[in-house]
């Protein structure tokens, strides 16, 4: 019932009801027989607000980002205290936009690219995700929303964290850089996991982050790896045009020195990098915002 209603608060319901013996092909099915169920919420001093549906996704994440998340998740706990920066990341998550959930949706896709089993949109419904009431955290798939909210935490103490990109290949933004956080569930391997997103960056169009850093930001993985100096960020790939006589043509009609320079050319390049967060989380260990922030800018260095 809660799942169908998405709501934990005060509220009023409304609904249709099906009896499961009258609904042709699936009747006597296991399942709540509930259609067009709305709620209005009742806030403190008694008034109702509209009546809405929210969607599964969006229940989901408010289900997993909670108000005392910073606080309660291992995740989150070492010295420095980033309680503040979740508190701005969780509310640009679950502010209500018409956008919302399909970048909710883009975000759980890029989060869920490794996994086994068909994890994307439509092929699962999120309410598969949480067991049985008084068991639901314990489902990994959710915990992989929470590793999100970690390392989105973390690079906001690098700059303003924003999730309004439209691009499928990227869960948000950080300054200048763009990152994309996909879960290990504990069962990928890091290779694995890269892998799975070069195919997913040859599938989908890339116009909208030509020339752009992006950086993989792998969480729960079985191994971490990085082949650099100081666990710094590591490239991964570089992807460039490859120039033909007209383009040619038409990039010396613009400037002769694009032409004759390939560095500007590869300077419009999508290039990608690659990092963990359990490298990344390393920064709580560190007594201050700004040690914190330091230890992360030069793990990021080449991507920022």
């Amino acid at each position: 019932m809660r799942a169908r209603f998405r709501e934990d608060g005060p509220s009023v319901h409304r609904f249709s009801f099906l009896k499961p013996w009258k609904t042709g092909k699936e009747a006597g099915a296991d399942r709540l027989p509930l259609r067009n169920a709305r709620s209005k919420r009742v806030r403190a001093n008694g008034d109702l607000g509209e009546w809405q549906n929210v969607s599964a996704l969006t229940k989901v994440f408010g289900d997993w980002l909670r108000d005392d998340l910073a606080s309660s998740e291992d995740a989150f706990i070492g010295r420095t205290d980033i309680h503040d920066e979740y508190s701005n990341i969780r509310e640009k998550l679950l502010l209500p936009d018409d956008r919302t959930d399909e970048r909710l949706g883009q975000i759980v896709d890029l989060l869920l690219l490794g996994f086994r089993g068909p994890c994307r949109r439509p092929e699962i419904n999120p309410d598969h995700w949480q067991q049985l009431d008084g068991e639901w955290r314990h489902d990994d798939h959710g915990q992989a929303i929470v590793q999100f909210a970690v390392v989105s935490s973390l690079l906001r103490l690098l700059d303003s964290v924003a999730f309004g990109s439209s691009s499928v290949l990227c869960s948000g933004s950080c300054g200048t850089m763009y990152f994309a956080v996909i879960d290990g569930w504990n069962q990928c391997k890091h290779d694995l996991l890269v892998h799975k997103y070069l195919e997913w960056l040859t599938n989908n169009p890339i116009g909208d982050v030509i020339g752009k850093k992006i950086v993989l930001i792998l969480t729960r993985t079985t191994t971490v790896y990085l082949g650099t100096n100081n666990s710094t960020a590591e490239l991964v790939t570089s992807h460039s045009d490859v120039r033909s006589h007209r383009d040619e043509a038409t990039l010396r009609s613009i400037n002769p020195d694009l032409v004759t320079s390939p560095d500007d050319i590869t300077l419009d390049s999508t290039k990608v990098f690659k990092h963990f967060s359990a490298i990344l989380k390393q920064a709580l260990e560190h007594d201050s915002k700004a040690a914190a922030a330091r230890f992360l800018r030069e793990r990021l260095s080449d991507a920022i």
